[in-house]
């Protein structure tokens, strides 16, 4: 469940989408060090309404204590790495009165149908 307080914004981890992730070799094995996402914001004020951001999330330096084998990494491991990095940050915090100036007019939006030109 989503908070509405941008202080005290809680994260819905199904709606952070994982598009891509970046390894390198280093001396511990391969180590994930970029993931690609983004995250789809919605708010029960606004039903059917979305807005979705994109990020590159850098990751921090592995060790030996916190390390896991490339192909143990899983999209939910992903997906706990990138929101712990940017609610560090206050990434969400910060994106999220944004946000909440476009959702109105998403929600009307969805609300349309959307016509393609060609």
């Amino acid at each position: 469940m989503e908070n509405t307080s941008e202080s005290d914004y809680e994260v819905n981890m199904d709606n952070v989408k994982v598009t891509e992730y970046r390894a390198r070799e280093e001396d511990l094995g391969e180590v994930v060090k970029f993931v690609q996402w983004h995250y789809i914001w919605t708010h029960p004020d606004y039903p059917g309404a979305e807005v979705t951001s994109g990020f590159m999330t850098e990751l921090p330096d592995a060790s030996s204590e916190n390390f896991i084998d490339l192909d143990d990494v899983t999209t939910d491991t992903l997906k706990q790495w990138v929101v712990a990095v940017e609610t560090e940050n206050g990434t969400f915090n910060k994106i999220f009165g944004h946000v909440m100036e476009q959702m109105p007019l998403e929600y009307k939006l969805s609300q349309t149908v959307a016509y393609i030109v060609e």
